[in-house]
């Protein structure tokens, strides 16, 4: 098994990880806020952390077999 695969499926896990980033990214945002400093980038770094994610659970989540309908029956 793949180690991101691994760590997709362990999801309290991912889940944490997932949580402490974002947390992480609003803490350094909120900080730099009050400091006055520029939050330029900030964004930028939330949707490049957004779209990982959503990579991951993109490549090793589970897939949902679509199954043909018949319309006429």
């Amino acid at each position: 098994m793949q180690p991101l695969s691994s760590f997709y499926t362990q999801q309290e896990v991912y889940n944490a990880v997932k949580e402490f980033m974002f947390n992480h990214l609003r803490d350094i945002t909120v900080k730099k806020a009050f400091a006055g400093e520029s939050t330029d980038g900030i964004l930028e770094a939330k949707n490049t952390l957004q779209n990982a994610f959503k990579q991951i659970e993109d490549t090793y989540g589970v897939k949902q077999e679509t199954k043909a309908t018949n319309i006429s029956e």
